[in-house]
């Protein structure tokens, strides 16, 4: 029984070991499974949008609002000159025509249009109301329409800067980094169809010729094809046994079929999110792969495996390699100015950098205009609910001496050249300056403010409250006492800027 088992042991382990040794086999000739992984690696992660990058558009519903606001505070009677609707607006403005008009007037006008469009929509309005009409007759107005004048202006300007500047680097990011990327990777501006058809690049001359990284068009793809072509005196599988690259002919021709392998083998790679660092990373992976090969007496800087022949990437059996020797500086006779595929994809990275330093701008720019539309907001709302007038107290006058009683006035004329007492008593002037002799006087100002008070006096109401005399009913004094606190209030709120907005 036990001998049994042991056999039967030994046949498993026989087997297993003859299975380990063909699966070896294949891939006996594999030489550049390491650099081809990390060619993929790089080849998925361009085929990917940039992961921190926006579009390039900009919210502007806060702008839009802020312009709705400052019409709505603007006199109707000026308002009124622009349509309510869009079907209504001009193409050709009657007040942008003739001389001394600005060159962006018709620009001015439409935006003018649009905000008085807007205007005319509750939804576009703070608590959806319109102000009423009596508001337009109030000083609360005026200043209310500076201050929102004031933010539009601002936000005009962050809106302004923000397509002059942002809004190019971020749309850089966009179609330009693809047509970028596509033209880096596979030698052609659109992304591929198929595999069949992911490279779009000629064999030139011999292999050695082809694999020379600054040949044109330089495309990654020639490097993959490089690395793992068959054809000629290299007939093995030096990529690992499940990738089939045969070459028709490196004198000519496309070399889309012999890269159709590859690149069906890459998409199964799993790359991180495309970003400026993970694509500087990608190729500064790839590239750290190269080395030293000495050819006929020469230094060549390559990646791969050398030829035996008398360049370092002529065909060769067993070997196969891309040549970086025209880029690399310490065997270049000048200054580098080749425009490679690696190049190109270290400036798509700086593309990338870029629109994700913009993107962040964007978010700082959007939330300001959304802090500028709460401020508007608010200035609209305690106007919306301010008092329709709000008039200044009458100014207090001073009594005349003859309307003062007679024992008031005695009251501060004996405290005459004593300043001690004079100062110290109620309703009394001391007028003898710094000298402790001089004369005392009633207080005609502090008399007369007193009596206004009390309410026997010159400019006083019937009332505790001087503007509650037109309620009738006593239940709307107390509103009315909160709105004027709101006015109050009101008339402190809002930028100071000078205001590039019409004022009206």
């Amino acid at each position: 029984m036990k001998a049994r088992l042991f056999k039967t042991a030994l046949i498993l382990s026989l087997s297993n070991l003859a299975t380990i040794i063909t699966v070896n086999a294949n891939d006996t000739n594999t030489k550049h499974a390491a650099e081809l992984d990390s060619f993929c690696r790089l080849l998925t992660l361009t085929e990917q949008a940039p992961a921190k990058v926006e579009p390039a558009e900009l919210d502007q519903t806060a702008v839009r609002t802020l312009a709705a606001i400052n019409m709505s505070l603007s006199k109707p009677e000026w308002r009124k000159q622009f349509p309510t609707t869009a079907e209504a607006k001009s193409a050709d403005p009657e007040y942008c025509k003739g001389q001394n008009k600005a060159a962006n007037c018709k620009e001015i006008w439409q935006a003018w249009e649009d905000a008085a469009i807007a205007a005319e929509k509750t939804d576009n309005l703070p608590g959806k109301l319109k102000l009423p009409s009596s508001v337009f007759s109030s000083p609360l107005r005026k200043s209310a329409l500076q201050d929102v004048s004031a933010l539009l202006a601002e936000a005009t300007a962050i809106t302004k800067a923000y397509t002059n500047k942002t809004k190019p680097e971020l749309e850089a990011a966009g179609q330009p980094l693809r047509t970028k990327l596509n033209m880096a990777v596979f030698g052609k501006a659109t992304k591929p169809n198929s595999a069949a058809d992911a490279c779009d690049v000629d064999a030139e001359s011999d292999r050695q010729t082809t694999c020379t990284t600054t040949k044109q068009p330089s495309a990654s793809c020639t490097t993959a094809v490089c690395l793992c072509g068959e054809q000629g005196a290299q007939d093995q599988k030096i990529c690992t046994n499940d990738i089939t690259a045969t070459v028709a002919n490196w004198g000519g021709g496309k070399l889309n079929s012999a890269f159709q392998p590859i690149f069906a083998k890459c998409k199964q790679t799993k790359t991180a999110s495309l970003t400026s660092a993970s694509l500087i990373a990608a190729i500064a992976d790839f590239t750290s792969r190269s080395k030293q090969a000495i050819v006929s007496a020469t230094a060549y800087v390559i990646i791969g495996t050398a030829s035996s022949s008398t360049h370092a990437c002529a065909t060769s059996q067993g070997a196969g390699c891309v040549d970086l020797t025209p880029i690399a500086g310490i065997k270049a006779g000048s200054t580098i100015t080749h425009k490679t595929w690696l190049s190109e994809l270290e400036e798509a990275a700086q593309i990338i950098a870029t629109a994700e330093a913009a993107t962040q701008a964007k978010k700082i720019a959007e939330s300001r205009l959304h802090e500028l539309e709460k401020k508007a907001a608010a200035i609209y709302t305690q106007l919306l609910y301010a008092p329709a007038d709000v008039a200044p107290s009458p100014p207090t006058t001073p009594k005349k001496t003859d309307e003062i009683p007679t024992a008031m006035q005695q009251s501060c004329t004996k405290h005459k050249n004593n300043k001690k007492d004079c100062t110290e008593a109620n309703n009394c002037i001391w007028k003898g300056g710094e000298s402790e002799k001089g004369d005392c006087e009633v207080n005609t100002t502090k008399v007369a403010e007193q009596a206004k008070q009390a309410g026997t006096g010159e400019g006083a109401t019937s009332g505790a409250d001087p503007n509650c005399g037109q309620y009738t009913d006593p239940e709307n004094v107390p509103r009315h006492q909160e709105k004027r606190r709101r006015a109050k209030t009101l008339f402190a709120v809002g930028l100071k800027a000078n205001a590039r907005i019409p004022v009206h």
